[in-house]
């Protein structure tokens, strides 16, 4: 009987003491506004710590783990966002936790989370459900504050994919299903969360997105093949105001004078950036990648980044801005303009105002603005993609050859 009853301490010793199992696939879901978003995330072992992806539609976004207090919590930064994931162990296949906001203040969402041997892409069961109701195509959207949209999905059976492009940006990578009357898509890139909730009626759509922990707005749309978005090249004007060379020192105190040195001479792209925008942060990787597939011509440009921030100091605002510049590999300089929301991009560049981050502009040598585009139409807006990097490619070649 007492061999027994040590087996059984024994068993439930070493069951207590085991550590977690955090390697495979996980489902998580935030509880927002009383809706669920649920979404994937792998972690595996690195190094003897973890590692993971965050799976948003078609996307990938690399989970960076932080030091945790045990091994049954841990902590992960999402991408080159501020923003991370505290997850705690539960038990077997079960952990729950937070997504937090870290540049915002009080900004902790909750979660729960099982393991899983669902396919990484949300909602792939319902490619093969058919559906009597066809929503692939453009949409005109718009919101109940009046703001328009253009919504651009794809359908394969009942499964959802594609973006709502505005006149200053997208809502990145969305997925979802239409069963029954419903169209439900949803989006969650580390730093926005998007549910979208909509009756289908005809060839309408109408109902609420919820965003983050407490927004939430109504809107209705319209199956419109010839509906077109401001165009991005002719929203923000150009003023008589005079334009400055000298633009400030750069996160590593280099001065930047758009007239002396190694911008002397040289076309330039000047990127209005902030390090809370998901948007500036794919026009980062199109850079990136279009610096690296061009070896000719990107010598021939200087490439120059304006961060305008919201913090309380200074201080956190370059601490956010050089982890951005690190994190997005930007290898060109980034200065730091606005810390606090008190100055804004027309206080110093000769435009009307600025309408959207990112926002860039392109000068000749002898620095005069050429061009101005508003926003940035990411990857996940397909052909509108593909066209800003032709008319980019076209604008620089035009910059160096003149």
């Amino acid at each position: 009987m007492v061999r027994y009853l040590l087996s059984i301490i024994l068993v439930i010793f070493v069951s207590c003491n085991q550590a977690p199992n955090w390697k495979g696939a996980w489902k998580i879901n935030l509880e927002l506004q009383e809706q669920k978003l649920p979404f994937i995330i792998e972690l595996f072992e690195i190094g003897g710590g973890f590692a993971g992806k965050l799976h948003n539609s078609t996307e990938e976004l690399e989970l960076i783990s932080q030091n945790s207090v045990d091994d049954k919590k841990l902590r992960f930064e999402i991408g080159a966002h501020y923003a991370v994931l505290e997850l705690e162990f539960v038990n077997e296949g079960e952990l729950k936790g937070f997504w937090v906001r870290t540049n915002k203040e009080d900004y902790k969402v909750p979660l729960t989370g099982k393991k899983t041997s669902e396919s990484n892409e949300l909602y792939s069961e319902f490619a093969q459900i058919d559906s009597d109701i066809n929503v692939e195509g453009r949409w005109e959207v718009e919101f109940r504050e009046g703001k328009k949209g253009l919504g651009l999905f794809k359908q394969q059976g009942s499964r959802i994919t594609g973006s709502i492009l505005t006149n200053t940006g997208d809502y990145r990578f969305l997925v979802g299903k239409v069963e029954g009357d419903q169209l439900y898509l949803q989006g969650f890139d580390g730093v926005f969360s998007f549910i979208f909730k909509l009756k289908v009626r005809d060839e309408s759509l109408s109902g609420t997105m919820f965003s983050g922990k407490s927004y939430n707005t109504t809107l209705k749309a319209i199956r419109n093949e010839g509906f077109k978005l401001a165009n991005a090249y002719e929203m923000t004007k150009l003023t008589d105001k005079k334009f400055a060379t000298y633009l400030g020192e750069s996160l590593t105190g280099n001065r930047v004078d758009l007239a002396l040195g190694e911008f002397k001479d040289k076309p330039k792209v000047i990127q209005l950036f902030g390090s809370w925008c998901p948007n500036c942060v794919d026009e980062t990787h199109f850079f990136n990648d279009w610096i690296a597939s061009n070896p000719e011509l990107a010598p021939k440009i200087s490439f120059i980044a304006l961060a305008f921030e919201n913090f309380e100091s200074k201080a956190q605002a370059v601490k956010a801005v050089k982890k951005s510049k690190k994190k997005l590999s930007m290898n060109y300089p980034v200065i730091l303009i606005d810390y606090n929301r008190k100055i804004k991009p027309e206080d110093i560049l000769p435009i009307d105002k600025g309408r959207a981050f990112p926002t860039t502009l392109f000068l000749d040598k002898n620095n005069k603005i050429i061009k101005v585009h508003t926003g940035f139409s990411g990857p996940a807006t397909g052909p509108f993609f593909e066209k800003f990097k032709e008319s980019f490619q076209k604008t620089i070649v035009d910059l160096v050859s003149n």
